[in-house]
């Protein structure tokens, strides 16, 4: 499959992310150099997707998701198709088990926002569906400037 400019530039982004592992075994994302052309653009978009302060683990882990989530779409589409996309990458990267949705929501007291977010926004019909929603809204948080880094 020949890739697009768009594709490209979504592949160009994902080469400078890295994967390691802590002596405690956790694995970790991290750029590779925030110093070149890409890197700066990148870590300037992951600033903006942790919002305050320094990105944590979770952040890049996201971001990197995410951009890897679109490779594989046409994204010469219409905006409409971008919002399904969009929708299914950040769906597909919420949490299954209950065990990890609440290990993400103590990870970050941040994350009590996106708790209280998801209360108050829709009607979850228990807790399991309440974390699910909570950390969709975050990883859609990350996903937007995800989008924002794409179309600049």
């Amino acid at each position: 499959m020949e890739l697009t400019n768009k594709q490209t530039k979504i592949q160009n982004y994902i080469n400078e992310f890295e994967t390691k592992q802590r002596d405690d075994g956790t694995s970790y994302t991290y750029l590779k150099d925030r110093k070149s052309k890409i890197g700066k653009k990148l870590d300037k978009a992951l600033m903006q997707a942790n919002g305050e302060g320094f990105p944590k683990d979770a952040t890049f882990t996201y971001f990197l998701s995410c951009l890897e989530g679109f490779i594989e779409y046409d994204l010469t589409q219409d905006d409409d198709y971008l919002d399904d996309i969009r929708s299914k990458i950040v769906d597909g990267l919420v949490d299954m088990y209950t065990a990890d949705l609440t290990k993400w929501l103590a990870s970050d007291i941040a994350n009590v926002y996106y708790l209280t977010e998801a209360l108050t926004e829709y009607q979850p019909k228990d807790g399991f569906q309440l974390l699910a929603l909570a950390q969709y809204r975050a990883i859609d948080e990350i996903m937007q400037e995800v989008i924002n880094l794409l179309e600049d």
